[in-house]
């Protein structure tokens, strides 16, 4: 996750976004599961196909994003929820697996 500390994220995009190659586009919606607990839901889809390839969930304490980031030369992703926390994701084998710290610790 070395892209992310020094600083080769841009902007969180507060809408749906295009990694910065055009390869993938992120779209944010909200869903609800079987707990009465709302969460946020990052659909990842290939552009060319427009076939979803990964979908990622979060349970969020207020029901709204801050924004996504892509990595600039990478596919990692990081989601910013309104309540101020930042969800880490590094792409590797095909899909994206949230990362606990900076020092690359997976879940």
């Amino acid at each position: 996750m070395e892209d992310m500390r020094s600083g080769q994220y841009n902007w969180f995009v507060p809408i749906d976004c295009k990694s910065f190659d055009g390869t993938y586009l992120a779209k944010q919606e909200y869903s609800e599961t079987e707990k009465p607990v709302r969460s946020i839901r990052v659909n990842i889809y290939d552009t060319e196909s427009n076939v979803l390839v990964d979908s990622i969930y979060a349970e969020s304490l207020w029901f709204g994003f801050q924004g996504i980031m892509w990595g600039r030369d990478n596919y990692n992703l990081a989601i910013g929820l309104i309540d101020g926390t930042v969800l880490y994701y590094e792409y590797a084998d095909g899909g994206w697996h949230e990362v606990k710290n900076m020092e690359g610790e997976k879940q």
